[in-house]
């Protein structure tokens, strides 16, 4: 078939195996046409596709084996886990199949070998993947403890309506079924501060700071309200025995002018009821020592003792 000829309608838009387009009637000289390319060995796709996780997924699992499975940090994308950028610019598949298989080498491909508990593998929007806590145990050996934390609290995020959403039990399940995993120890060891009250991976991280510092840990997204009982604010962090909040502020606090007028009018309220206020920013995330210096300065002149 020339490259204007259709291709057999059964064929999914977003990639197929060769061998089912062969199999759907196909010739090979079809496959050949320009109007498509080969994102891998045995896969084609229409030329020019941008394709997405879930739809490399979809075409590369098309021509493998059936145990194979997305993980690490392609699983970790489809379920919308917040990555540090090294890892969610990392444009291969990371693609696992059991350790007595031969794992893919293909081009675009991160080939594993991983020993999988039944309950290790599910199935979303019709992509055969690893599940969520699985995944955070795969990433365990890859990330760094506050990178794990922020992402062990979008697992658990009080505000995610659909049913994927973890609970602390889960997390340490999935611990104690991989006790001997590489980098298993830094995801036991950031487990006891997930929460489920994060709103983003920049407060995540920087709580993680803040207790790694070695100072008290925050309560995380809480309603506060003054003596009459009026409500004054939900700050990201908080230290009620100090009455001390402490607020994250990305782009959109500054481009949203709703969200502006609301943190303008949200501090004073705050400061009127006897709470001190910090605003943390994006450049106390790159270098965070003179804002630790500065919280621990403000944590001792209101009672605290190290």
């Amino acid at each position: 078939m020339k490259s204007g000829t259709p291709l057999p309608s059964a064929l999914p838009t977003e990639g197929f195996a060769v061998r089912d387009a062969l199999a759907s009637g196909a010739s090979r000289s079809r496959l050949r046409g320009h109007d498509l390319e080969a994102p891998y060995w045995g896969v084609r796709a229409g030329a020019g596709t941008t394709l997405d996780e879930a739809a490399k997924a979809t075409a590369f699992l098309s021509r493998t084996t059936p145990s194979a499975i997305v993980s690490h940090f392609s699983a970790a994308k489809l379920w919308g886990m917040p990555l540090p950028p090294r890892w969610s610019s990392d444009e291969r598949l990371h693609v696992s199949v059991p350790p007595d298989t031969r794992a893919s080498k293909a081009r675009g491909v991160a080939g594993h070998h991983v020993a999988l508990h039944p309950t290790d593998a599910v199935r979303r929007d019709g992509v055969r993947l690893t599940s969520q806590a699985r995944t955070l145990c795969d990433l365990s050996g890859y990330l760094q403890e506050e990178d794990l934390l922020a992402i062990a609290d979008y697992c658990l995020w009080w505000r995610r309506e659909d049913a994927d959403r973890l609970s602390a039990n889960d997390i340490y399940v999935a611990i104690n079924r991989h006790p001997t995993k590489r980098g298993i120890a830094r995801l036991r060891a950031i487990a006891p501060l997930a929460s489920d009250r994060a709103d983003s991976a920049p407060e995540s991280k920087i709580r993680y700071r803040i207790h790694a510092a070695g100072l008290p840990t925050p309560a995380v997204n809480i309603e506060l309200f003054d003596a009459k009982g009026g409500f004054l604010a939900m700050p990201d962090l908080v230290y009620p025995r100090f009455s001390m909040a402490l607020d994250y502020e990305g782009d959109h606090h500054r481009t949203d002018a709703a969200q502006w007028e609301k943190d303008i009018h949200r501090v004073p309220r705050l400061q009127d009821a006897g709470w001190h206020h910090t605003r943390i920013s994006r450049s106390d995330l790159r270098d965070s020592g003179d804002f630790l210096a500065r919280l621990a300065r403000n944590l001792r002149n209101r009672g605290w003792t190290p």
